[in-house]
């Protein structure tokens, strides 16, 4: 393999460093991408497949793209594209990775999708924004206040939380209150955990002036934005 490499630093050091490693620990069938300034190694044997298959967020990944686990090698537009076997190396267009991986996973992932159907049911579906009855009141209150101003940002901040990519069938947005006017803290919760949080703050109108409450802006602008 190394015989592919161009004779450049980046694609020797990411060849020993990170394709070598990976292959001493599985020879299983493996696409691997050649490029100008760097290699990548996909696994595609059933060592790391059913290891996705057995994780709810990796299932979720692939219900919405089957092609997911193969996403680092189909990004790339220049370079010379290798599928190993098991037994040998062959060097492979663009349209034979996808033909490969089909071949090998499709009716398999096909099978997942029957085992999950609440998950494949769900996968696209937003996030329910969940809040108690005073935070749904206030939240109200500054909607009102940003129809009043004609100012769309609070909208598109609870619309853009609602549609981050859905990693499990618990998974949602709670939104509480911050101790600012007009602002609300939001955590995303994942099957009973915490896995982000920040808030949707408010930064002023052109008529009362821009306010920071508290919240870096690395380009100031009005109106409601989202922190973490």
């Amino acid at each position: 393999m190394r015989s592919y490499l161009p004779e450049n630093a980046s694609c020797k050091n990411d060849f020993e460093r990170y394709d070598v490693p990976e292959m001493m620990k599985n020879l299983e069938p493996f696409f691997w991408s050649v490029r100008s300034y760097g290699t990548s190694l996909c696994h595609i044997g059933p060592t790391r497949m059913n290891r996705l298959f057995e994780n709810e967020a990796s299932r979720f990944q692939i219900f919405r793209d089957h092609d997911a686990p193969i996403a680092g090698i189909r990004y790339w537009n220049e370079g010379k594209l290798f599928f190993f076997d098991g037994l040998q190396l062959v060097s492979v267009s663009k349209d034979d990775v996808q033909c490969i991986y089909e071949n090998i996973w499709c009716k398999e992932i096909c099978k997942v999708i029957e085992r999950h159907p609440d998950e494949f049911e769900m996968c696209d579906k937003p996030l329910e924004i969940r809040m108690e009855e005073c935070v749904a009141e206030r939240l109200e209150k500054s909607k009102e206040f940003a129809n009043s101003i004609g100012d769309t940002s609070l909208e598109k901040c609870l619309t853009r939380l609602s549609k981050h990519s859905r990693f499990g069938v618990d998974h949602y947005i709670t939104l509480m209150s911050d101790f600012s006017e007009h602002c609300y803290m939001f955590f995303e919760n994942l099957n009973g955990e915490c896995k982000m949080n920040g808030g949707i703050i408010y930064h002023g109108n052109p008529k009362e002036g821009y306010k920071d409450n508290s919240s870096v802006q690395l380009t100031p602008s009005y109106g409601w934005s989202i922190h973490t």
